[in-house]
């Protein structure tokens, strides 16, 4: 289960989960719910995922930061089997992530001199690594970054109906080839990643809020931010 961490960005109350588990822990697609259930009725209204992943494209090499604009659930799993009938099992994940946020996440990376991609995750069960065929047909289907997460808590707070929006931290290089493996780079050394999804984040809780934190808050909400990514 993840930790919690609650506080205030200026006037805005935020919680703030650290680590998940993932499908390929236990088979279970569903492992976020239980950790998601209770913040819609609590008042949440918007849901801010990371993930670390692997890029697709030669344009987005380890340590670029995307915000995911759709995904492709290439597991054939999903948290909503088994719900009861008449239930809101049906979910219209039409604008899953939500582009008014998507758009403003962009705009604030750009005011903040970070260069920010968008893109298409796509979602592989794992843990083992893709396979070089399994590359060319997320990239045929038009996959910008391929992870193991994300996609089941994004249709969870779909069902809840929260806002979402994602960013994915590139991590690694997919590239296909049938000679080497598909992760063709060594991984980014992991406080590295810390670093810039940390400084990601931070960037979009200024827009969530509706205002850019005072120098004073700065260093507290950072403390927070790397202790529960």
């Amino acid at each position: 289960m993840p930790a919690i961490g609650a506080g205030h960005v200026g006037a805005t109350p935020v919680a703030v989960l650290q680590g998940r588990a993932h499908y390929y822990e236990r088979g279970r697609a569903d492992e976020m719910k239980g950790p998601f259930a209770p913040w819609r009725p609590l008042g949440c209204e918007t849901v801010l995922l990371t993930n670390a992943a692997g890029s697709l494209r030669l344009d987005m090499p380890p340590g670029s930061p995307m915000v995911i604009s759709d995904h492709i659930n290439f597991t054939g799993a999903n948290p909503l089997f088994g719900e009861a009938a008449g239930s809101d099992r049906f979910v219209d994940m039409v604008d899953a992530y939500d582009p008014k946020l998507v758009a403003q996440m962009l705009s604030v990376a750009r005011a903040a001199n970070i260069i920010c991609h968008d893109g298409v995750y796509i979602w592989f069960c794992g843990p083992s690594f893709e396979t070089p065929a399994e590359i060319r047909a997320a990239r045929t289907l038009g996959a910008d970054a391929v992870g193991m997460s994300t996609v089941p808590e994004t249709i969870l707070a779909r069902q809840a109906g929260m806002k979402v929006v994602a960013v994915s931290l590139m991590t690694t290089s997919r590239q296909a080839s049938r000679t080497t493996s598909s992760a063709t780079s060594r991984p980014w050394p992991w406080h590295a990643t810390r670093r810039a999804r940390c400084n990601v984040c931070c960037a979009l809780f200024w827009r969530i809020t509706g205002k850019r934190l005072s120098h004073a808050a700065w260093p507290g909400l950072m403390r927070t931010i790397r202790a529960h990514i």
